[in-house]
């Protein structure tokens, strides 16, 4: 239950920081809710995964400047609820946007 009101709480922050961005930008709502959906989605997978470049980029960088040597962290992934929300609203806004435009592609 937890789990699913955070997607759900996460769908609605989307859509209020989207349409929040529409305002300010003056573009229409379905012309970036696809596309600021898929930032979105990117931004926590990122937060959400373990390891992998960045992680051991730093590792290396550290390692060379104190010539101590730092085990390597394995690469590992949670699909938390701002992660499933993300792609539940991009899914769902790409819903909207081809229902918005389809009377130019009919």
């Amino acid at each position: 239950m937890k789990k699913f009101l955070g997607i759900i709480f996460t769908i609605f922050i989307e859509a209020v920081l989207v349409y929040g961005l529409t305002k300010v930008v003056g573009w229409k709502y379905e012309d970036l809710a696809f596309f600021v959906g898929l930032l979105f989605i990117v931004i926590a997978y990122f937060f959400s995964s373990k390891g992998g470049f960045s992680s051991n980029s730093l590792r290396l960088q550290a390692q060379a400047q104190s010539g101590i040597k730092v085990d390597e962290e394995e690469y590992e992934f949670r699909a938390n609820a701002v992660f499933i929300g993300s792609i539940v609203y991009t899914i769902l806004s790409l819903f909207y946007v081809i229902a918005a435009y389809w009377k130019y592609f009919a």
